[in-house]
């Protein structure tokens, strides 16, 4: 069984040479305070290991809240943009019907020219409704 790189053998040299330097009177004392040192060593770390546990179960809480607001947003901006979209097609379809109706005379009845009038005569192009500006001809 080895720690860090550390086998048997190595930890009865490094028992002896604590021994030597240390003294068999102070040896019981000094393994007493490596232990609690140890111990607090565990406590801390166990503590430390809790809060960030702790931590990272609240900030997931916080994402998934977070996460769950922005689906609805997405949702309220889809239906928004839907309702946008129906809203302009039919304003669309509106102005297609009044533009069609612009085009055709009262009554629903088409016209006839009156073929005595030639399309080129300013006569003819003056009363049909064709409101160009000068300069711009239908040709």
């Amino acid at each position: 069984m080895e720690f860090l790189g550390v086998g048997l053998p190595e930890l009865l040299v490094i028992l002896l040479i604590t021994l030597i330097f240390v003294g068999p009177q102070r040896l019981p004392e000094m393994a007493a305070q490596i232990a609690r040192a140890m111990r607090e060593f565990r406590r801390y770390t166990s503590n430390l290991n809790r809060e960030v546990t702790d931590v990272l179960q609240d900030l997931e809480k916080e994402y998934h809240s977070v996460r769950q607001e922005w689906k609805e947003v997405g949702e309220a901006v889809h239906k928004d943009v839907k309702a946008i979209e129906s809203e302009v097609s039919g304003a669309a379809a509106d102005v297609r019907t009044a533009l069609g109706a612009k085009d055709r005379p009262a009554g629903g009845q088409t016209t006839e020219r009156d073929p005595s009038r030639s399309p080129e005569s300013p006569s003819a192009t003056a009363g049909d409704g064709d409101q160009r500006p000068a300069g711009q001809g239908g040709s």
